[in-house]
């Protein structure tokens, strides 16, 4: 069905598929670049048949497959999208949709931090992970948590995105969102780098089939 997602031509099906493919796309970690093209195709035809909810739901989750794996991310392209979250913010808390607009505002915090507006940015994820841990909104709190330790990766304070990390980690919150807990891990095993330790080889095994690209180059620095 995948492979043939051109025999769904109605705009509504098809809008329904390709949301479907992104989200496999990101929840496995592969074939990225499809996911976003997909999103972005969903996001399209959600929009001209008037479908408000999917294209609320199909942009949320593009912004955060651009926001979720290094080997996606596109700052450029996230704040491109700005605007159109802050719509899908003001109309996924309109709608009641609690988890939306919660991952719309630690997205906006991300973008805003990650494209140079750093302290405005940290405070708005900070926030927007205490209220969705207060709410019990366990996947959008993870989230939050990881572009919070990956802000810090940015920063080159490794310490301070190890707490972000660990510290989610333990918690479970995580444990229902695969792809985000694994996101957790890897990058918790960039931080490691940074601070010297390479002496975790089966996190450095399971980081490097995500993050290779970011992580090999600074594990093989650090060994000499």
């Amino acid at each position: 069905i995948v492979a043939d997602n051109d025999a769904f031509r109605g705009g509504p099906q098809r809008a329904l598929l390709l949301q479907r493919i992104g989200q496999l796309a990101m929840a496995a970690g592969h074939d990225l670049d499809r996911g976003r093209r997909a999103l972005e195709e969903a996001i399209e035809l959600a929009e001209r048949d008037g479908d408000r909810a999917r294209a609320v739901a199909a942009r949320l989750q593009l912004a955060t497959l651009l926001s979720l794996y290094p080997a996606s991310l596109d700052i450029d392209a996230a704040v491109a999208h700005l605007s159109a979250l802050e719509w899908a913010q003001q109309a996924a808390s309109r709608a009641g949709l609690a988890v939306l607009s919660a991952n719309a505002r630690a997205l906006e915090g991300a973008n805003r931090a990650y494209g140079g507006d750093v302290e405005a940015g940290l405070v708005e994820l900070e926030s927007a992970w205490a209220d969705s841990v207060s709410a019990g909104l366990d996947p959008v709190a993870a989230s939050a948590a990881w572009l919070r330790g990956y802000a810090s990766i940015l920063l080159a304070d490794p310490l301070d995105a190890r707490l972000w990390f660990e510290r989610e980690l333990a918690s479970g919150r995580a444990d229902s969102a695969p792809a985000i807990r694994r996101s957790l891990r890897a990058n918790l095993a960039i931080a490691l780098v940074l601070l010297g330790r390479v002496d975790e080889p089966d996190l450095w095994n399971e980081a490097i089939t995500m993050n290779g690209t970011l992580l090999e180059p600074i594990l093989g620095f650090v060994r000499g």
